[in-house]
């Protein structure tokens, strides 16, 4: 069975799930901040610190296949930080011999809920309630906070989803394709 590693980058936080045939094997938010006394990191030491957490899990769960999660919004596409992060997993990739699959946000709600113009929470709620239940807490806690808070789980699904895509898409096909395609 193909194991997917799946990443949604974040210039703060990591979503990271990894999928094994149709077992979730591990999800979680993943902090590029070590510890909460740092206010400031540089720009420098996020991005060695974010690549240094994707090559961790790497090592760790020696995926067969690497999925991460294309910037979609325009504010993600100008993000220089997401856009050097997205080439140093590129970069660990190739280093690793890795494949990689990238998609974007829409295919993987139009795929988990038939619509790609789907809420996050939406989103939450399917992957929570109809394929993985014991996840239902974590959507529960995006679920109570207010409209304007941030929801700190969504990363987390984001990445489960992905996964469940990728699965999905290579359907047993494993070839490469680049980042940037």
């Amino acid at each position: 069975m193909t194991k997917v590693l799946a990443i949604k980058p974040g210039s703060r936080y990591l979503g990271v799930a990894v999928l094994e045939g149709p077992e979730l094997l591990y999800w979680k938010v993943k902090g590029i901040k070590q510890k909460r006394s740092q206010k400031k990191m540089t720009r420098a030491r996020r991005l060695k610190r974010a690549e240094e957490i994707v090559a961790s899990l790497i090592d760790r769960h020696q995926p067969d296949v690497l999925a991460v999660e294309q910037p979609f919004f325009a504010s993600s596409i100008k993000s220089s930080f997401l856009n050097d992060l997205t080439g140093r997993i590129e970069a660990l990739r190739r280093k690793r011999k890795l494949k990689v699959r990238s998609y974007l946000p829409i295919q993987t709600r139009r795929f988990l809920c038939g619509n790609g113009r789907v809420t996050k929470m939406e989103v939450e709620r399917i992957i929570a309630t109809e394929r993985y239940p014991w996840l239902f807490r974590y959507y529960q806690k995006d679920l109570w906070k207010h409209w304007w808070e941030e929801k700190y789980y969504y990363r987390m699904f984001d990445a489960v989803a992905l996964a469940l895509y990728c699965r999905h898409k290579l359907g047993g096909r494993t070839g490469s394709r680049s980042l940037a395609a």
